[in-house]
């Protein structure tokens, strides 16, 4: 049954501070009469999680999840969710401004769309790691409403979907995604591709923000070297399973600040992390990642 409104979908784990933030920023907007629910899908073993019970005047459901994975925790989410659109956000993206949600139903009810996305603006990034805020999510394609082009990115931390087309093409990848303390990415990505295929264009609204913020202890050296493993991982078999060349932003930009660099040797010490990540990726992608779309949602939960 698709039911007129949003349905927000907030994966968490020992988050509590941060999701906090993001549960008083939502109570605090604008609704114009608009229905919305909040869906908390939350790690069964979550020691850390208080109790949010009669604290907020929305809707608030709360689902404990057995297994692991942010796309499968996701995808349990979405199955839960009343409203016909689906809006994802992470637990540490807050959003921006108290006409987040008028803003969010008004451009994808008034346009018809099928998928949007909108500003994801990074904080607490030192000047170190300023050059790699893309590795933290931060998207920003402008301040024009647009149609992307086909099999443009569009990341998971502020995705916004028509439900009966999520659950049509599957969901989520759930060999795709953060597992555990693992930084598989590229759930997003996939899907994004995915979608691309299926001649649907993602549509970006600029006047829709949300604000991620970074754990301090992410901002190392150790951590950002994991981080571009992982991320070269990712792109090769996101480009694998997609059948595409596109997934080089990341190489491209490590190598543009080589050339660019006075002293190069901290970018090229990157690039060497994130070329191993992929000549990895691309071993395990042609053994194991053969699994092909369209499929059901619950074999991804």
């Amino acid at each position: 049954m698709n039911i007129k409104g949003i349905s927000i979908i907030i994966c968490t784990y020992s988050r509590a501070t941060y999701l906090s933030m993001v549960l008083d920023s939502i109570n605090k907007q604008k609704r114009d009469n608009i229905s919305f629910e909040v869906i908390l899908v939350i790690k069964q073993n979550d020691q850390f999680f208080p109790s949010f019970e009669n604290k907020y005047n929305f809707p608030l459901k709360i689902v404990f999840q057995l297994s692991n994975g942010l796309s499968r925790a996701r995808n349990i989410g979405v199955l839960r969710a009343r409203y016909s659109i689906l809006v994802f956000i992470d637990d540490d993206t807050i959003p921006i401004g108290k006409y987040w949600i008028h803003t969010l139903y008004v451009a994808f009810t008034k346009n018809n769309l099928l998928v949007m996305t909108g500003k994801v603006l990074v904080k607490r990034i030192n000047s170190n790691f300023s050059n790699y805020r893309f590795l933290f999510t931060h998207y920003n394609p402008g301040n024009k409403a647009k149609f992307l082009p086909f099999q443009s990115f569009a990341p998971g931390a502020h995705f916004i979907i028509k439900k009966s087309l999520f659950k049509k093409i599957g969901g989520f990848r759930t060999d795709l995604g953060r597992y555990q303390n693992i930084l598989l990415s590229g759930e997003d990505d996939e899907l994004s591709n995915y979608l691309g295929t299926c001649n649907i264009r993602v549509f970006y609204e600029p006047e829709l923000k949300v604000k991620h913020m970074i754990l301090l202890e992410r901002l190392t050296m150790l951590f950002l070297l994991k981080r571009l493993f992982w991320q070269g991982y990712t792109d090769i078999i996101v480009a694998h399973i997609s059948k595409t060349t596109k997934n080089t932003y990341t190489k491209n930009k490590i190598i543009s600040y080589i050339w660019k660099d006075k002293n190069p040797l901290f970018h090229m010490i990157l690039y060497l992390f994130y070329s191993i990540g992929r000549i990895i990726g691309y071993l395990v992608s042609i053994c194991f990642y053969r699994k092909k779309r369209p499929f059901s949602i619950y074999e991804n939960i």
